[in-house]
């Protein structure tokens, strides 16, 4: 018979001593991208990172849910009708974040560069 056992969600418990974390994220998430500027649009290969501030009565962030999050905002920009500028889409990768982790503040950093052959 199998040991089958559901884990907790230990992020959406209250923390037993309630301190604010500050800048909870991941680093170095490489994705290709779509840049639009001056009536032009490149792929571009882009490294985010990406932090949220979390306030005293979250016990921690949903790793994966930054992930999912970028995924999604690049997906949707990549596979729209238009390109955004590069402030604009780490902009609104910072919102969603934000609001996905019920976070207080979020910060994106993006660098992109042109593809090498």
């Amino acid at each position: 018979m199998s040991d089958f056992r559901l884990l907790e969600d230990v992020q959406a418990q209250l923390p037993t001593l309630h301190v604010s974390l500050s800048r909870v994220g991941v680093t170095n998430v490489e994705k290709v991208i779509r840049i639009g500027s001056n009536g032009t649009e490149r792929l571009y290969w882009a490294k985010l990172d990406c932090f949220v501030d979390l306030g005293p009565r979250q016990k921690g962030a949903h790793m994966s849910r930054f992930e999912e999050v970028v995924n999604d905002v690049i997906g949707e920009v990549v596979l729209s009708e238009r390109a955004l500028r590069a402030e604009t889409l780490a902009m609104h990768i910072a919102e969603k974040v934000r609001d996905r982790q019920g976070a207080r503040r979020a910060e994106v950093r993006l660098e992109a560069r042109f593809p090498e052959h």
